[in-house]
């Protein structure tokens, strides 16, 4: 009975013993695996220094899988070149060893995760949704988890690239703005500029939409007569470039408004010359079926604000009534003058219309008549001149004496000077003036 108690008591001593001895172990089991880790780890970058690939990468995973996150890092690191070859298995291997371990928690692996899965750079991943997705959501935890600003960077470039199927222009922003706030200076550069792009591309496109909804739509193809494509075409290659300079925006203007009045051809060519955005349009003769059958212009829009203005101004242009009314010359005088003056393009046309009474008048002049029709012609027309101040006042003037030196050119009896050299602008001593083109 003692023996049986006795036997009893170390049976029971010895399972309490091997259970103690048994928690024991399981306690150190994660320092051994560790220290097993660790030994891996060691033993695989010596293998890998020795030209021993393929067993240094074997203690590498070995050690990655006992989760020793330097090792998951240095074998997805060693794999890079097979990846580069087109090694699918070393490519699989590389994105598992760096995602083990940037779910451990290192913030760089994430960052090396989405660089080896981003389809971006000269030796990038393959542009598939996986890789998009895989590189973005990667570089998305470097930035977030790690707040690391490169991760955040690359975050915004992934999200913003234009192949990427899923591109989100505001997250990208928003991550270019996070790594700014982390002490990126490039980023705050970048996220500066594309807003800057953002904003111009905003404005033009409200500029195109509001230029299509007044002048209607383009093709960027301006047919025209034959007649008019050679002003053109002198007007446009005066200096041997294809761009609109001030000097030939006015010199197509003055063309334009010598009839006094914006026909379809013109109005067409001055809605593409005022179209907001930089392209190439095509101005040709219009006897042809297309551009490319004969002559054709290549050029590109206005740029200048001030030059698109004056040619804008054209297509809301009321036709100036240069006709002459006899029965109320001071009138008509007035009606021409304040023509000349708002369009300068209109001062040679208003001036041959004076210069056609002159003429007129002139030749019923004679001495036997003391020259009376031409002087009350002057008198009347000095009187309007005189409503006229400062430079208006020299402009009317001058345009005056212009018309009436051209209308006596032509007069039966030369007409005595004295009659109206005092209009000359700075009188009888005055230097002679250019005349009006």
């Amino acid at each position: 009975m003692i023996l049986s108690q006795l036997c009893q008591t170390a049976r029971r001593t010895g399972i309490l013993f091997a259970a103690a001895a048994g928690l024991a172990f399981i306690a150190s089991a994660p320092a051994l695996a560790q220290q097993d880790a660790e030994a891996l780890y060691t033993q695989g970058q010596t293998l890998l220094a020795n030209d021993n690939p393929i067993d240094g990468r074997i203690a590498l995973r070995q050690a990655c899988e006992l989760d020793h996150i330097e090792a998951c890092k240095a074998y997805g690191d060693d794999l890079n070149m097979g990846g580069f070859f087109g090694d699918t298995e070393a490519v699989r291997d590389r994105y598992w060893a760096y995602g083990r371990a940037c779910d451990l928690g290192d913030g760089e692996a994430c960052l090396k995760l989405g660089d080896a899965r981003a389809p971006i750079g000269l030796f990038s991943a393959p542009r598939t949704p996986e890789n998009w997705a895989g590189a973005a959501a990667a570089y998305r935890r470097a930035c977030d988890e790690h707040r690391i600003a490169e991760g955040c960077t690359r975050a915004g470039a992934v999200l913003g690239d234009n192949s990427n199927p899923d591109r989100d222009a505001m997250a990208s922003l928003t991550y270019r703005d996070r790594a700014c706030e982390l002490g990126s200076q490039t980023a705050c550069d970048a996220s500066a500029n594309e807003r800057a792009v953002a904003n111009v591309r905003a404005r033009e496109a409200a500029a195109v939409e509001e230029h299509e909804r007044l002048y209607g739509t383009t093709d960027s193809r301006v047919p025209v007569g034959q007649a008019f494509y050679d002003v053109l075409a002198q007007i446009l290659q005066s200096d041997g470039r294809t761009t609109w300079s001030e000097a030939k925006v006015t010199a197509l203007r003055g063309h334009i408004l010598a009839d006094g009045v914006v026909d379809g051809e013109e109005r067409d060519l001055i809605v593409e010359m005022t179209f907001p955005r930089l392209r190439v349009f095509v101005i040709y003769p219009s006897s042809q079926p297309d551009p490319f059958s004969g002559d054709s212009l290549s050029t590109t829009p206005v740029r200048d604000e001030a030059l698109r203005s004056s040619l804008l101004a054209l297509l809301d242009y009321t036709p100036a009534d240069l006709s002459w009314d006899e029965t109320d010359r001071p009138g008509t005088m007035r009606r021409l003058f304040d023509a000349s003056l708002h369009s300068p393009e209109l001062a040679a046309p208003a001036q041959a219309v004076i210069a056609e009474q002159v003429a007129r008048l002139a030749a019923a002049s004679t001495v036997e008549n003391a020259y009376g029709p031409l002087r009350g012609f002057i008198t009347e027309a000095m009187g309007v001149v005189n409503t006229y101040e400062g430079e208006d006042n020299a402009a009317v003037r001058g345009l005056l004496y212009d018309a009436i030196v051209e209308g006596v050119e032509g007069a039966p009896l030369t007409m005595p000077r004295f009659l109206y050299n005092w209009i000359r602008p700075g009188g009888y001593g005055g230097p002679e003036r250019p005349r009006t083109p």
